[in-house]
């Protein structure tokens, strides 16, 4: 079978690497190139610092020591591999079980937010 795997990289290369070992013909074409934006970061302090995918953490670290009051802020990932790449980087992250949107905002550290940032 000839797979078309459209995701961004680095994901699309390691999901081929799976699909080839399972003998399949893969054919890499990502749809969507993942770029940095060029604006500083907001002014801190923050409470906390999300990060949604592996792609915002190899962006967002760059960012980070720019961005001034990050001393304090705790620091969540969407899942287990946004929170490795974390890790990987010398970062530690909580991340929810449901690698999800929905599974970050169900965490209860996040269900009392009045006046955080």
């Amino acid at each position: 079978m000839k797979i078309w795997v459209s995701r961004s990289r680095p994901g699309a290369e390691r999901q081929a690497e799976d699909l080839r070992a399972a003998g399949h013909q893969v054919v890499v074409a990502p749809v969507l190139d993942i770029q940095a934006l060029s604006a500083p970061p907001p002014s801190g302090p923050f409470d906390w610092v999300i990060f949604l995918s592996e792609h915002a953490v190899r962006h967002g670290l760059e960012a980070l020591p720019r961005a001034a009051g990050l001393a304090r802020a705790r620091m969540l990932a969407v899942g287990g591999r946004t929170a490795a790449v974390l890790q990987q980087h010398g970062v530690q992250a909580e991340a929810p079980d449901d690698a999800t949107s929905e599974g970050l905002l169900a965490l209860p550290q996040l269900q009392q937010l009045a006046g955080q940032r």
